[in-house]
């Protein structure tokens, strides 16, 4: 199991890469996204923001069938 540190510095590599990426990116999409979340995470988080993203591109989950 890696240790506390290990993981810190593994999610900061992680972070690392997602930088570069995002220059790489459409800088006027990157910009309406960023101001967003610059809008709205701090009343609501950007763990929810961030959810909120993933699942714009997510697929869409099978509806639950009911039972009657």
């Amino acid at each position: 199991m890696p240790t506390p540190e290990e993981i810190k510095a593994n999610m900061d590599k992680a972070a690392e890469e997602a930088a570069k990426e995002l220059k790489k990116l459409d800088k006027a999409a990157v910009k309406v996204v960023a101001t967003w979340m610059k809008t709205h995470f701090t009343q609501a988080g950007y763990k929810r923001l961030s959810r909120l993203l993933v699942a714009t591109v997510s697929e869409p989950k099978a509806a639950k069938k009911t039972e009657d």
